[in-house]
């Protein structure tokens, strides 16, 4: 590759040049663009002559100057090296040097393009046989793989593939199963529960897991929320080994969501001694019982292999290539529009009349929160309540499109046959506006750069009212710290519900949400008041009305409003078997197989076959 960028800087710096005529050009100025001796700039020349992608006529004798010639297109030998660069791994490299050498060509157009083949399924012959990998980009960064410190949806989907739970929840039947416990018991008072694990399940690193795990785990999440006396297992009396296989937790009062709970990536099981050996450390390269390992993660690339001996079967795929497109990319434009394989909610289309699709609305809405602990503007509710009642949801909807479905009337939908937008009432919010004394002080908005359009949509609506909203779009990571969200007077951002009563909980409950960081210290008190009886009531139904009256609350005092339900679009390959979603909207990788065609069968050839909103 080394000889290659050294054809890119003579041809960038000849670019007038055309293919096929002779350049003049001495010796020492091949020195300084190759930054070389000029005993090395003969051996540079012999080699680009040895590849054939230059003529070198050596002026002989004094004052005779020699001559370059160019053989091959300067995109042809830039596209080269950006797939090299794939090959390794490193988009960013590759983007680099589209940028860098490709100015005034079709170069990025090209590799673009060429990435529509290189995302999507493949299948390679090595030695070991066909090694079948399903390989898509992602426009985010992971921020963390501990289970106590995950905030957003592809960081828990991400951990699902590598952890697993004592439980997990199907979407489908609405029903709570049997995983890393193959049976589970609970006395009457619901203040016992003991679990009976299966036997023979191992870490990705051949130990056998044992109950000792799962009480080192659960005891790692105590300590790591130490002072969080709202919790989820600050109930938790204790957790004890009974033998080798089972394990039982004791509660203070009863949890009848703690099956539910315990479905949360957030309760997966850890291997004791390596997380103690390693400490934070051992997040860079986890280790699980999950479907497959982790073997690579850097800031550009996630490679997950499967566990040849997971206890549920082995998975279809060999590898999952998560391929990470650098921050200054995805803040220079949209994602783009791939027309193979992977794309995100407004670009995904039907790329063939052949093709499936599925389409679905999402468990979730996106919000607009009020800081109410921060001096200024936000603390006039009449401020608030205009704000609230001057957005036309529909025009949102209408106008930002891609995912974005339907006018969100709460947290979760309610009515999808309803498009009506029961909070869009503009003369009401020039009332409330004239009312509030708003004098036009500027009005901070936090995002990240995924919302963008939604954001500046916002801004723009409030500015036809007259309320000066200045917008700050920041990185995917600084979204989670405090310090931003405790400097905004507004954020906007997305909640996808995995299980309804819980993530609701916890939505509104973690230190990691915004909700919970904007409230009030009176108005705080009041939501977890009524979250910890959530748990304690037996009745699904009487938990749900209790939900219901947090969100009634919050809207009563104008301490957030809901904009829009989003959906998940997805398109697929007639070939593409073991299909499924999770509730948040990600594809289980575990069942995902293609059945190839005789060609493929033939020539060993993959191809780009889904499309998805991820």
């Amino acid at each position: 590759m080394h000889l290659a960028l050294q054809y890119l800087d003579v041809r960038k710096h000849f670019a007038e040049a055309a293919l096929g005529e002779k350049v003049p050009v001495t010796v020492d100025e091949l020195s300084s663009i190759f930054f070389c001796t000029p005993r090395n700039v003969k051996i540079v020349i012999k080699k680009l002559s040895d590849a054939d992608w230059i003529e070198w006529y050596s002026g002989r004798g004094r004052g005779n100057v020699s001559s370059l010639l160019f053989k091959q297109p300067l995109e042809d030998v830039l596209l080269e090296v950006a797939r090299e660069e794939m090959a390794r791994g490193q988009l960013k490299e590759a983007l680099s040097a589209i940028e860098k050498y490709g100015e005034h060509t079709d170069a990025k157009d090209r590799f673009m393009e060429w990435l529509n083949g290189y995302f999507g399924y493949d299948s390679v012959q090595k030695h070991t046989g066909h090694i079948q990998t399903f390989r898509f980009p992602l426009y985010r960064t992971i921020s963390t793989l501990d289970p106590c410190k995950l905030i957003y949806a592809f960081d828990g989907h991400l951990g699902r593939q590598i952890f697993d739970t004592l439980v997990v929840f199907n979407k489908q039947t609405q029903m709570i199963e049997p995983h890393l416990a193959h049976c589970w018991e609970t006395s009457g008072d619901g203040l016992l529960w003991t679990f009976y694990l299966r036997r023979g399940v191992n870490f990705h690193h051949g130990r056998e897991l044992t109950a000792e795990d799962v009480v080192y785990s659960f005891r790692r999440t105590l300590r790591e929320h130490e002072g969080d006396e709202h919790l989820w297992l600050a109930g938790l009396n204790c957790i004890t080994a009974l033998d080798r296989h089972t394990v039982q937790f004791s509660l203070k009062r009863p949890n009848w969501l703690f099956l539910r709970y315990l479905c949360n990536i957030a309760a997966c099981i850890l291997p004791e001694e390596l997380v103690e050996k390693m400490g934070p450390e051992f997040f860079l390269y986890p280790v699980g019982t999950g479907p497959f390992k982790l073997t690579k993660w850097t800031a550009q690339i996630v490679i997950l292999d499967a566990n040849p001996h997971y206890f549920l079967g082995r998975a279809h795929l060999d590898r999952v290539e998560i391929v990470i497109f650098p921050k200054e990319e995805i803040e220079k434009k949209q994602e783009p529009e791939w027309q193979q394989l992977i794309c995100y909610g407004e670009f995904c289309r039907l790329p063939d009349p052949d093709w499936e699709r599925i389409e679905e609305v999402c468990s979730g809405s996106s919000i607009l929160t009020f800081n109410l602990r921060r001096e200024g503007p936000m603390q006039n509710p009449k401020l608030r309540k205009a704000i609230h009642h001057l957005f036309d949801r529909n025009k949102l909807v209408t106008e930002l499109g891609g995912e974005r479905i339907m006018p969100a009337q709460g947290l979760y939908p309610r009515n999808l046959q309803s498009k009506e937008d029961l909070y869009f009432h503009p003369e009401e919010a020039r009332r409330l506006l004239s009312e509030s004394g708003y004098q036009g002080e500027p009005i901070h908005l936090y995002s990240y750069n995924k919302h963008s359009k939604d954001v500046y949509f916002i801004q723009k609506e409030c500015a036809a009212f007259g309320i000066q909203v200045e917008v700050h779009v920041i990185s995917w990571t600084d979204m989670s710290r405090f310090d931003y969200m405790s400097k905004a007077d507004m954020v906007f951002f997305c909640v996808i519900l995995e299980d309804e009563q819980v993530s609701i909980s916890e939505t509104y409950r973690s230190r990691n949400c915004t909700i919970a960081n904007h409230l009030s210290p009176e108005l705080s008190g009041e939501v977890n008041r009524i979250l910890d009886q959530v748990p304690m009531e037996a009745s699904g139904l009487k938990r749900q009305a209790m939900l219901d009256r947090i969100e009634a609350l919050l809207m009563e005092h104008n301490a957030l409003t809901f904009l829009s339900h989003s959906k998940l679009d997805t398109s697929f390959h007639p070939s593409v078997r073991g299909l499924s979603f999770n509730s948040v909207g990600w594809m289980d990788f575990r069942h995902i197989w293609i059945k190839p065609s005789f060609e493929e069968l033939r020539t060993g050839n993959g191809t780009g076959i889904l499309n998805s909103q991820l």
